[in-house]
């Protein structure tokens, strides 16, 4: 089975966030978020026994109220049928359970929580009054769609199957009707089922090498080897052990122990008669312990504690114990299974160099991608690398609001949401197709941007870029703004759409091309390969797509009724919300600074010459023309842009 999805309720940042789990899940955002805060939370859930946790622990304000972490899981195959038992009827696709710390008391179970109108049914005494009661809840309440069950048997399937399905209909029951499905002693039901292994960021590879409970390396000893036949032979060795001692004991000591007793008692019957004593060796029990493993570092011809080694190696380590535990658990059969093996990494790029970083990430994604129910991969994560390109849907990012009073803000790209959207304003809708590459190749980086600039390609972002760190003291890196280039006009609103979703401010720029025509005539002018029908049906061809274009753009920013002419939007700047903005250049970058930035153009003459390239339109020649172009003389209209990224980012700070 997989956590299919987790609700987590007054748990330090998270004061009622819901989330939905796939194979592999990935929670990006600026720092001190919350996004480990959910692997904490499941932690304590899988791993927390029984211990409460602190008054600390709450959401602000909130320390009187309970904390509850709700976990989902589907996929459930017949081994997780039957041990989980009663609380999963055979029509029943989900399993839920809660955990809840509450003044100094935890529970977990899988049936705390449940319907009112269920309790008198649940505790019926007998058979017959069980069904009584349970055909008057029919009656009374149809809407509940409860099937038609004639034993107490199915009669209870149908009450546990309801709750089941509707998790967010249910309030806390009685305690004598809930009961702890796992118990903190005893058999462990859940631990059969599901591990969770979370590799926190400050973890030591020197600690989690060693074979102890809940360590990596016992995880892994625990799934591949069995340590049972040789705990065995060890006891017998030991047995034989204690034999001999008593043997040499008796060969050693036996006559003269038996005078010295003699002795003794002779003394002892001058007092008593009723008693007597016998001075025998204390032969001390032999306890083997259980047999055990731990990991070292063959450094040339010499063994050293994995402490003794850089935290780059420490971490890699840690990596390629992951590895090895998820590839040992990929091997279950239903011969030997070992439950579903969950992988919860904090900053999983945490010392790497970004080679091995960028390998580590494919291996994840491999892993969880296989067609296995036994595996699920879950990170909090800094870098790029990392971003799950084809499975978008699972990126969740976390940005926190309002200083006075936090709050977590989850923001969530849904395909068919993005889709419907760049549909409706006439888009290309080859979406699915282009959205992994695109996220692999430019997006990535802007997920992690407090705000992006989307333009039309590398010049523009060249220009943009070559202003920030010349003129504004690279201020737009220091406030975490990105500029990315979308790779042609027509993947904005494409870009746009990604970023609304995952609720990141963005500033548009694209030109209006309202001049390709000279640039047309000026291509085909001195033609003599193509007749004039075709140069004609060429021009009609490049018209229609410019417009297309333009008008897709003005439809999906929703500013038709600003642009007196839908066609050529009019170039200016249009604010869309309070987060997001569009600039529309006048034709074209490049002509637009020819004419509004003296001495721009020269610059960018030089360095076409100084760089000995062939053409000018050049990312390397714009970048340095920027540069050394007198600022004093710089467009309003572009340094608005640059203006209005950071005013953005003061507006809506992470």
């Amino acid at each position: 089975m997989q956590i299919k999805k987790v609700k987590i309720t007054n748990f330090r940042t998270l004061s009622d966030n819901e989330f939905d789990f796939d194979s592999l899940t990935a929670f990006i955002g600026p720092n001190g978020a919350g996004k480990s805060t959910i692997l904490y939370a499941l932690d304590w859930f899988f791993n927390g026994g029984a211990t409460p946790l602190e008054e600390t622990d709450a959401t602000y304000g909130s320390e009187d109220k309970p904390i509850e972490v709700r976990v989902t899981f589907d996929q459930l195959t017949s081994r997780d049928r039957k041990i989980l038992g009663k609380y999963t009827p055979a029509d029943s696709e989900e399993f839920t359970a809660w955990k809840i710390s509450h003044r100094g008391e935890t529970k977990l179970s899988a049936n705390i929580k449940g319907n009112p109108l269920f309790d008198g049914v649940k505790s019926a005494a007998t058979a017959k009054e069980k069904k009584a009661l349970y055909k008057e809840l029919r009656e009374e309440h149809p809407e509940l769609g409860l099937s038609d069950a004639s034993t107490a048997g199915a009669i209870m399937d149908s009450l546990t199957l309801w709750e089941q399905q509707n998790p967010d209909l249910l309030e806390p029951i009685s305690s004598d009707i809930s009961t702890f499905f796992n118990g903190f002693s005893g058999d462990n039901t859940l631990k059969q089922l599901f591990n969770f292994a979370f590799v926190k960021a400050d973890y030591r590879a020197s600690e989690e090498s060693e074979d102890n409970r809940a360590t990596l390396l016992n995880l892994i000893i625990e799934r591949t080897l069995n340590r049972k036949e040789a705990d065995e032979k060890i006891q017998e060795l030991f047995q034989t052990i204690q034999e001999q001692e008593q043997e040499i004991y008796d060969q050693t000591f036996g006559e003269q122990l038996d005078t010295l007793s003699n002795q003794l008692n002779q003394i002892i019957n001058t007092y008593s008669l009723s008693r007597s004593v016998a001075v025998t060796p204390n032969a001390q029990e032999l306890k083997p312990s259980k047999t055990n493993f731990k990991v070292s570092v063959k450094d040339g011809a010499h063994d050293t504690p994995v402490d003794h080694q850089g935290h780059g190696f420490q971490r890699l380590l840690l990596i390629s114990a992951l590895q090895l535990l998820a590839e040992s658990t990929n091997a279950n059969t239903e011969e030997q299974d070992n439950g579903t093996l969950c992988l919860a990494i904090e900053e999983p790029e945490l010392y790497q160099h970004p080679v091995q970083a960028k390998a580590f990430a494919h291996i994840l994604d491999s892993l969880s991608g296989k067609k296995n129910k036994h595996m699920q991969v879950m990170y909090v994560t800094h870098s790029p690398y990392f971003i799950p390109a084809y499975k978008y849907e699972s990126i969740y990012r976390l940005t926190r609001k309002n200083r006075s009073n936090p709050t977590v803000s989850v923001g969530h790209a849904d395909p068919s949401v993005v889709a419907k959207r760049l549909r409706k304003a006439g888009c290309k809708s080859d979406i699915e197709a282009r959205y992994g590459l695109t996220l692999v190749q430019n997006l990535s980086t802007g997920l992690f941007a407090n705000v992006v600039i989307l333009v039309e390609g590398s010049s523009d972002e060249a220009i943009l870029s070559s202003l920030s760190e010349s003129h504004y003291d690279a201020e737009l890196d220091r406030r975490g703004v990105a500029i990315i280039s979308c790779g042609g006009k027509d993947s904005i609103c494409f870009f746009h759409a990604i970023l609304e979703q995952f609720d990141i401010p963005a500033v548009v720029v694209f030109d209006n091309d309202r001049g390709w025509e000279s640039r047309f005539n000026q291509k085909y002018e001195n033609n003599t390969k193509l007749d004039a029908e075709e140069i004609e049906i060429r021009r009609d061809n490049e018209a229609k797509s410019h417009i297309k274009s333009n008008r897709a753009l003005v439809s999906f920013f929703g500013i038709s009724n600003e642009c007196n002419e839908a066609d050529y939007p009019a170039p200016r700047c249009y604010e869309i919300d309070k987060q997001h903005y569009v600039f529309v250049v006048d034709d074209t970058l490049e002509p637009f600074l020819a004419r509004n930035w003296e001495g721009w153009m020269d610059e960018c003459n030089d360095a076409v010459t100084s760089l000995g390239v062939s053409n000018k339109k050049n990312a390397q020649t714009y970048a340095i023309a920027t540069q050394k172009a007198d600022f004093a003389k710089c467009p309003e209209f572009l340094q608005n842009v640059i203006r209005t990224a950071i005013k953005l980012h003061t507006d809506n700070p992470s």
